[in-house]
């Protein structure tokens, strides 16, 4: 039989291992930036490179952004971040 989660995981176009995530990590009250966090940790982000050319812009635009990011900018987890909260906060992005 399906679930729930597993109707909205197909909805959604979400993996099992990020629904996982979600499942274990979100709670009814979190911070703002525990959520980010959560979401930008998706199983679907991890595939996405951070490349050399892009260090200087994430690091700029981590300077923009309202909630701090703490991992390096270095990881996949950082640049998914800073791009979520880029898009909601309607920030330009450098070079656009």
């Amino acid at each position: 039989t399906t679930t729930e989660l597993g109707r909205l995981a197909s909805q959604y176009y979400l993996t099992h291992q990020t629904m996982g995530i979600y499942l274990r990590d979100l709670r009814p009250t979190m911070r703002e930036a525990d959520l980010f966090r959560i979401l930008a940790s998706s199983h679907d982000f991890s595939l996405i490179p951070v490349r050399q050319e892009e260090r200087q812009e994430l690091a700029q635009l981590a300077d923009r952004c309202p909630i701090p990011v703490r991992e390096s900018l270095d990881e996949p987890v950082a640049k998914m971040n800073l791009l979520l909260q880029a898009y909601i906060s309607r920030l330009r992005l450098p070079g656009m």
